[in-house]
C-alpha cells in the first residue's frame, strides 16, 4: 500500500551539456579579449569585483553575485585593472526561462554558492 503522494514538478530549466568550467584569479592590468559563442555562460564572483560589458551594457558584479549571458551575446571584461576571482561555467540549454534571468546580476544564497 502506497501512503505517499507523488508531487510531480515541471522541468523549468534543463541543462543539455556542460561545455567548460574555469576559475580565474585576476590581479592587476589585463587586456581582455572580446568573446561571442553559441552557448550560455554564467560568471560567478568569488572575491572582488568584476566588470563586464554584455552587448554594449556595463555590468559590475561583486562578491557572491553571478551574471548569466545568453548565446550570441557579445561580451568583454571592462577596465584595465582587475581584482577578482571568478568562475565561469559554459553550458547548453534550450530553456527559454533562462532569458528571464539573464543580463541581471544575481545575488546567490549560501546554498546556491555551494552548488
Amino acid at each position: 500500500m502506497d501512503i505517499f503522494r507523488k508531487n510531480y514538478l515541471d522541468d523549468l530549466i534543463a541543462i543539455k551539456s556542460i561545455i567548460s568550467v574555469w576559475r580565474f584569479v585576476m590581479k592587476g592590468k589585463s587586456n581582455p579579449v572580446p568573446d561571442i559563442h553559441d552557448f550560455w555562460e554564467i560568471v560567478f564572483v568569488e572575491e572582488g569585483t568584476y566588470r563586464v560589458i554584455v552587448d554594449g551594457e556595463l555590468f559590475e558584479i561583486g562578491c557572491g553575485e553571478a551574471l548569466l549571458y545568453p548565446p550570441l551575446a557579445h561580451h568583454i571584461g571592462n577596465g584595465q585593472f582587475f581584482d577578482a576571482t571568478i568562475r565561469i561555467i559554459s553550458f547548453e540549454s534550450d530553456s527559454a526561462d533562462l532569458y528571464k534571468i539573464s543580463r541581471e546580476p544575481l545575488k546567490l544564497s549560501k546554498t546556491a554558492k555551494e552548488l
